[in-house]
């Protein structure tokens, strides 16, 4: 299933997965706590992980978008299983796009659409508390 992202994880490249979330297909607890698990178990808990909110476009409009509450379930739910950088996408302007210190919860990275603003943060540690926070810096 996500072989080549446990090959490259090996190869000590960045791993960032994003699981579009469809109602009634794969946001049962069942399904995404199975999905947390593995990630943790394969690709590690500091994983990025972007929970992406489904919107009925072109062939499949026979679903509705996929509500923001099972979205924030699927969140805490990550939080909960170990997993240190959970995401959510697709949803504008909301709290859990944003990165948080995973030791404090202190907000490290404030993102609102594709603008990000840096808090909280010396260089990867956390001011707060001294926390590594993982992320990729923008090199062009």
């Amino acid at each position: 299933m996500l072989d080549s992202a446990v090959l490259a994880r090996e190869l000590g490249m960045h791993v960032e997965v994003v699981n579009l979330v469809i109602p009634g297909l794969n946001d049962s607890p069942e399904e995404t706590g199975a999905l947390i698990r593995w990630i943790i178990e394969h690709l590690g808990a500091d994983t990025p992980v972007h929970f992406t909110r489904f919107h009925p476009d072109y062939h499949m409009q026979d679903r509705k978008a996929t509500p923001v509450a099972v979205l924030e379930r699927i969140y805490h739910q990550a939080k909960e299983l170990g997993l240190r950088y959970p995401y959510l996408g697709n949803v504008m302007s909301h709290p859990f796009e944003s990165t948080y210190c995973p030791r404090c919860g202190a907000l490290c990275i404030e993102r609102r659409g594709f603008s990000a603003v840096f808090r909280n943060l010396e260089g990867h540690t956390c001011t707060m508390c001294g926390e590594r926070i993982e992320y990729v810096e923008n090199h062009r």
